[in-house]
């Protein structure tokens, strides 16, 4: 967990356009990782994006923080317009960002390839 006045670099900002937040419910049942990718299911609650799916096709937001909605439904932080390391995203099933790049453009989510931050 992170602590207030603590910095903890990560390679999801990828520009210097403004970013825009916005908070969601996430559906339990697994944890989600920062840069997760987020679609809105039937029911209101984010999940990963899966365009093989049936309710959670539609990019929606960037995750800026990993949440851990193991055993409830967690509210959570995601990002609605910016600029994003596309190697630092995580999609559901066998998406990738080329699969939601128009979407993303759509919304005001830019994918960049940025260098990946080294982290030891």
């Amino acid at each position: 967990m992170i602590k207030i006045g603590e910095y903890k670099p990560d390679n999801l900002i990828a520009g210097t356009m403004h970013i825009s937040t916005e908070q969601v419910v996430l559906s339990k049942g697994q944890i989600y990782p920062i840069g997760s990718v987020i679609a809105l299911k039937n029911d209101g609650l984010g999940t990963l994006v899966n365009s093989g799916s049936d309710d959670a096709k539609t990019l929606y937001g960037i995750l800026a923080e990993e949440v851990d909605a193991t055993d409830d439904d967690v509210g959570a932080v995601i990002i609605l317009s910016g600029e994003v390391n596309q190697n630092a995203l995580v999609f559901g099933g066998t998406d990738t960002y080329e699969t939601h790049k128009q979407k993303a453009r759509e919304l005001g989510i830019y994918f960049l390839d940025s260098v990946q931050l080294i982290t030891e």
